[in-house]
Parts: C-alpha cells; structure tokens; sequence
C-alpha cells in the first residue's frame, strides 16, 4: 500500500485478508486463545478494561493512542476535534474519559507552552505497557495461525507499541473501524463489556457445543466484570438481533450460526487490519519475545 491509497483500497486488502484468516482451520483455537489471554488481563484492572471495551471509548482509546505517537504535539484539543468530526462521541464523552484515564496515572496532561488554555497530553508508562498487553492478547495467538506474519516481527520491543501505532495510521487515517465493517452485532459491542460479553457466549459454545446452552450467570458475570442483569440485557439485546433464542423447555439459549459467524469475522477483521497496516512497510527487526508467541497464547482455559 502507498500513501495515495484510497479507504476502498485498504478495505478491500483488509477484507481479502480477513476472508483467509476465517479459512484456518484453527481460528477458533487462536480465538479462545485470544479470550483466554484477555480474561488474565481483565481480572487484574476490571474496572479499566469494562469502560474500556465499551466501543466508542475503545475508539476514542485507538484515536489517542495514534494521534500521540504520530504528532509531535498531540493535543487535546486536537482530538476532540478529530473525535466530533467522526461523529463518534460527544465533547462531554472525550472529557470524561480524558479524566477517567487522567485519574488514573494513564495520562499526562500539561499546558501548551504558547497557549496555557490549551492542553497536550502524553501517555504513561503505566499506559504504555498495558496497551502492550492487550496488542499482545491479539498478535501472539495470530502468531500460531501464521508465524512468519511482518505482524510479529519487532514484538516485545520496547519500542513495539509505538511502531504499531505509527504503522497503524494506514487504517486509521482512511478513519476505517472494524465496526464499520460489520453487518450486525454493532450495538452489542458499544455495550458496557461488549468485547468481553460476546466472546465469552462464543467461548462456551465452543468449549462445549451443545444447544441448548445453559449460562452460568454468576460465573460470566464474574468473568466479564459485569453483573448478572448487565448480562440478561445483553444477551436480551442478541435475542432481539436474531443471534440466539431461548429454549422453551431448559430456559437455555440457541446460539444461531449468524452469532458465530459475527464472532469469527470481528475477531478476523481485527487481526487483518492489523496485519495489513504492517505488510506494507519494510520489516522490522526480529523481535526477542517472538519465540515466545506460542507459549503466550496457550493460557489455561476457564474451569
């Protein structure tokens, strides 16, 4: 890809990249790999990563994270700006999850050297390596899918998540969103916990495929860092899609092959975007953790 590309272009190659990670046989293997990883780092900051997968602060988040390791003076102001121009939240939205991450040591803000009014922001090192992490839940199981992906070159670097972001500004400046890809399933994911929520009812299915499905609602609860009734809606809420339905002599639901399609092709298209922001750079240098990949994406499984 160049820098003349056009949004269809990168849609296009991210799609096509998309469509033969959904061939692998073992994509679901990486996916719970993915789901397993993700559960460790959630129950260490619940709180932070619930209002994080919400997904307009999730992107709200990406759009941060680029827009400081691409300027050489990252502004609040400046992404407000970018944010009311997307459409994707309100002033009020930007300014408090500002104080949420501000609040907690992930965000430091100071006063324009030339306009005190004006602030910039930078992220922590705290930040930093919590990003790592979540990058890594998603790199480390493609990693078993395709270990001679450009994707896992570099990974571990201290340095990494800079690069990433950097290399990832060939999709987002084209202000492409894997939601926007998506068919259905939108308003799940912009649900408190979405991310989680969903990939749990996939994990389960897939754990132990069975219809009806019966939930154990204190023990998802527990894992998604949600509550129970939180869970019903959502779950009330992929009724109401046609993904599942309930089962009228269990009470247990029927997951519908569209929901596993969705989770397939959500978690696809976010490996692919990921993956296709990398092809077209010169290689990085070989990372010291990438031996490593297979042994992180092979978490235990949930009991």
């Amino acid at each position: 890809m160049t820098a003349s590309e056009s949004r269809e272009e990168v849609i296009a190659a991210i799609e096509q990249r998309a469509a033969e990670i959904l061939r692998h046989p073992k994509i679901d293997t990486a996916l719970l790999s993915h789901f397993y990883l993700l559960v460790t780092l959630c129950k260490s900051k619940p709180l932070y990563f619930k209002t994080l997968f919400k997904t307009h602060r999730f992107l709200l988040c990406l759009i941060l994270l680029h827009r400081f390791h691409t300027s050489s003076t990252p502004s609040i102001k400046g992404l407000k700006a970018h944010c009311l121009r997307l459409g994707l939240v309100s002033k009020n939205t930007v300014d408090a999850f500002i104080g949420f991450l501000h609040a907690g040591k992930r965000l430091q803000l100071t006063p324009d050297a030339d306009d005190r009014r004006c602030l910039q922001f930078a992220i922590t090192a705290k930040a930093q390596a919590e990003t790592a992490e979540l990058l890594l839940s998603l790199i480390a199981p493609f990693g078993t899918l395709f270990p001679d992906s450009q994707l896992l070159q570099g990974i571990g670097d201290g340095d990494f998540v800079a690069r990433f972001f950097t290399r990832y500004a060939r999709v987002l400046r084209h202000d492409i969103f894997i939601k926007d890809l998506l068919s259905a399933g939108q308003s799940l994911l912009s649900r408190d916990a979405g991310h989680m929520m969903l990939f749990y009812v996939f994990s389960e299915a897939v754990r132990a495929p069975r219809a009806p499905l019966l939930i154990n609602y204190q023990q998802a609860a527990s894992v998604c860092g949600v509550s129970r009734a939180h869970l019903r809606r959502f779950l009330a809420a992929c009724r109401a899609e046609g993904l599942l339905h309930t089962d009228a002599d269990t009470r247990g639901i029927v997951l519908s092959a569209r929901f596993l399609t969705l989770v397939r092709r959500y978690f696809a298209l976010y490996l692919a975007s990921m993956e296709v922001a990398f092809s077209a750079d010169e290689a990085l240098p070989a990372g010291r953790w990438r031996t490593n990949c297979a042994n992180r994406a092979a978490p235990v499984p949930l009991q």
